[in-house]
């Protein structure tokens, strides 16, 4: 069996990227800190994306993370940046806006694997990738009010349509952790894999994949999300992420993001 090749170090610090069987892999890559998701990851994820989506011997990529999570969401830390400067509050939202965004434009099969829990903008931008494995030790959280934050990753639109609007309010307003079974049940998750030899178990699939014909993959991509649909995320993104910003800049998202700051 191939390993990995890894691709240049210079070019990412906070995710890990290679190639192996004909396919790309992007994993996030701060275990020691639950692989949260800082302004660098914000950044160097789409440009993975865009790097392989050019690249014409990769077929698909997988998206995962190293060690036990999948990623724990947004960086608090983040919140420095955001209020770090006159206009960090549009900076930031450009940032997150170019993110989801590498998402919805990656024209290539996008598989998900999560290894472990998936929170915050790890877990929306789940229903933006095309299959979504997970072990059945995963859990799925979204706890944005908690720092009076809004829903983004296109989970205003996405979550309703794949697990309906309850389901999607209980996620999205008010805190609901999701077991990996209940997110098989509603089609948050494709496959459920057995947390017992996961890596080995989701390599033999990745490796099935890769036999498959890349310009069919890619035809049967476009179809299943039509421009319409693209055109209709890319808006749902916009305004999610303006969203975000007035939030930001709002005295109760402020205070949240305090009274969190002083318990810790």
């Amino acid at each position: 069996m191939k390993v990995f090749q890894k691709a240049s170090s210079r070019f990412y610090s906070t995710i890990s990227v290679g190639l192996k069987e004909n396919y790309g892999r992007i994993a996030f890559n701060r275990p020691e800190k639950y692989n949260c998701i800082n302004i660098d990851t914000f950044q160097e994820i789409p440009l993975a994306l865009r790097k392989l989506d050019e690249d014409e011997s990769v077929k698909f990529v997988a998206l995962t993370g190293e060690g036990k999570f999948y990623s724990a969401g947004n960086d608090i830390n983040n919140f420095s940046y955001i209020y770090g400067s006159e206009d960090g509050t549009e900076l930031s939202r450009q940032v997150i806006d170019n993110f989801v965004k590498a998402f919805i434009e990656f024209k290539k099969p996008l598989i998900a694997i999560c290894n472990g829990p998936a929170i915050g903008i790890s877990a929306t931008t789940l229903t933006l990738c095309d299959a979504v494995w997970a072990s059945e030790d995963a859990y799925f959280l979204t706890p944005f009010t908690k720092l009076a934050q809004g829903p983004e990753g296109c989970s205003s639109s996405t979550f309703p349509k794949i697990m309906g609007s309850s389901l999607a309010s209980e996620m999205l307003l008010f805190n609901k952790q999701m077991s990996a079974q209940e997110a098989k049940d509603c089609g948050l998750v494709s496959r459920l894999i057995s947390s017992e030899n996961f890596e080995e178990q989701v390599n033999a699939m990745l490796e099935e994949i890769a036999e498959l014909p890349p310009q069919a993959m890619v035809l049967g991509k476009s179809l299943v999300k039509n421009q319409a649909k693209v055109e209709h995320l890319l808006k749902t993104a916009t305004a999610e992420n303006y969203g975000l910003k007035e939030r930001w800049e709002s005295p109760e998202c402020k205070d949240a993001v305090q009274a969190f700051f002083n318990r810790k």
